[in-house]
């Protein structure tokens, strides 16, 4: 299918992860923990494309089991692809799932094709 996403100058690379994230429900040290282990592998190119996987698409391709279950689950998946040009990508609709009771947040990602 069309991918979606969007596709920032590198130098904006690194706060446009921060924002995509707040906007998908994490707290700031999860966005810390994030940033801490993508932020060096933001591709060394021009332009970077973010494409964000959100719960739904994970519970599909990577179905998680915790126990106990927790009361709501918050997965985040970075497709990340370096470019040395610009181009326009469909825009995605990220947000937030409200946390209530006992949270399970994961994250993770890939770069231009390669699992992290």
């Amino acid at each position: 299918g069309i991918v979606a996403g969007v596709v920032v100058p590198r130098p904006e690379a690194a706060f446009t992860m921060q924002l995509q994230l707040a906007a998908q429900g994490l707290n700031q040290k999860e966005i810390n923990d994030f940033m801490t282990y993508w932020q060096p592998r933001i591709p060394n190119t021009p332009y970077v494309r973010l494409t964000w996987l959100n719960t739904a698409d994970m519970n599909q391709l990577a179905p998680l089991s915790v126990t106990p279950q927790p009361d709501t689950t918050i997965r985040v998946f970075l497709d990340m692809d370096g470019s040395l040009y610009p181009y326009q990508l469909p825009a995605q609709h990220l947000q937030a799932i409200p946390r209530q009771g006992f949270t399970v947040v994961e994250w993770g990602g890939l770069v231009a094709g390669r699992l992290e």
